[in-house]
């Protein structure tokens, strides 16, 4: 089935498509194959749409219909999603976000790996246990809360030399829409109702569910000119989740409360730390330095004056990139929730309807700028200059 939507003169395709995942759990390194509950959600709105919640099927299999949207320009909106496990008596359970590529036949299950922990066990005075729990009889439909916090991360870097000004873009608009991606988490926290009062029997802790895409809000840049050369941060939008696993799907004596936080969106940037560009940071061919052979020659007398300079689009990439520490507290209905936890910036960026940032360069002194790209890779997001 297909519908259309419009605005102003954007015109989208919105396709509903039957789609297969095959979950492959590991608890250690191995294949678990105990019982196990899924839920699925749709992450293109937040709070997110729990579309799947149902008993996991032994061959690892879950269907679900998708929305896709394709752009006027072909290209494909984000469709991005989000799998929950956990086994019904609450002793373990993991998650993981995956995009759901159109382009991709879609008769051929995409495969999902979820690694699972154990949910630890709980002293009697954590202070998870401070929350007010009530017990509730059915799973409900919807988030049982969602809350925002706001955090600058480091999404890149800018580098510069003498007589040289590099400015560094995020974009809001399609198809040039700046796209990174962030690290996204979840939390478990089971109690046992077979007590009256219930009490707290376990918790994950913050675990990993794997990269997200995370767009830009705002058009704007920031830069660096005379040898200085920077990280850069956005102001990110965090967005954490609140969902209730009852007694009705799992078991009739546990219930559990799993968390899930992601980066939603970006606005604001602005430079971070100085970053030395040197030897031992980034080897040989670093800025100042001797160029490669596969540079690129700016040349005063012909090329234009500014220019650009783009990278390609990567959205396999799953190196952590760019450290972050977060420490910061989420007002849920729960309760107060700590995340208080290293958030990595994935060395990806683009796709999902959107491009990687870009450089716009400004030569203010001399006739030849060499240019290249960090290890001849423009999918690493970094640009050396030299005038040697």
């Amino acid at each position: 089935m297909a519908f259309v939507t419009a605005g102003g003169e954007t015109t989208c395709i919105h396709t509903e498509i039957s789609v297969q995942i095959q979950i492959n759990p590991q608890l250690d390194g191995a294949d678990f194959d105990s019982p196990l509950l899924v839920f699925v959600h749709d992450m293109s709105i937040t709070p997110s749409t729990r579309i799947v919640a149902s008993k996991l099927d032994p061959s690892g299999i879950v269907e679900f219909t998708a929305t896709v949207t394709t752009l006027a320009d072909g290209s494909y909106a984000p469709s991005e999603y989000y799998v929950h496990i956990a086994d019904a008596c609450g002793t373990v359970a993991g998650g993981k976000m995956f995009i759901l590529d159109p382009a991709v036949d879609t008769a051929t299950p995409v495969q999902v790996q979820i690694d699972l922990c154990d949910v630890q066990p709980c002293p009697s005075n954590s202070t998870a246990s401070s929350a007010d729990v009530a017990v509730v009889e059915m799973t409900p439909l919807d988030a049982d809360d969602t809350v925002y916090q706001y955090v600058y991360l480091k999404a890149g870097e800018v580098h510069s030399m003498s007589g040289v000004t590099v400015q560094w873009w995020i974009q809001e608009n399609a198809p040039n829409k700046t796209i990174l991606y962030f690290e996204s988490f979840e939390r478990s926290i089971v109690y046992n109702t077979y007590s009256i009062p219930p009490y707290l029997q376990g918790d994950t802790g913050w675990v990993s569910t794997g990269k997200k895409a995370t767009g830009s809000l705002r058009t704007d840049s920031v830069y660096a000119s005379g040898g200085s050369c920077y990280d850069v941060e956005v102001e990110v939008k965090l967005a954490c989740e609140e969902w209730i696993i009852g007694p009705d799907i799992g078991d009739p004596y546990h219930m559990t409360y799993y968390f899930v936080e992601y980066p939603k969106s970006f606005t604001s940037i602005r430079l971070g730390n100085s970053i030395t560009c040197n030897d031992a940071n980034y080897g040989t061919y670093h800025c100042g330095a001797n160029h490669p052979y596969y540079t690129s020659i700016w040349n005063g007398s012909v090329n234009s004056n500014p220019f650009d300079i783009g990278f390609a689009t990567d959205t396999s990439d799953n190196t952590e990139w760019k450290i972050n520490e977060v420490d910061l507290t989420f007002g849920l209905l729960y309760g107060p929730l700590e995340f208080d936890t290293t958030v990595h910036l994935i060395r990806a960026a683009g796709g999902t309807g959107g491009s990687p940032p870009k450089l716009t360069v400004y030569v203010n002194s001399g006739n030849f700028l060499y240019n290249w790209y960090h290890l001849q890779d423009d999918t690493r997001y970094i640009v050396h200059f030299s005038a040697n």
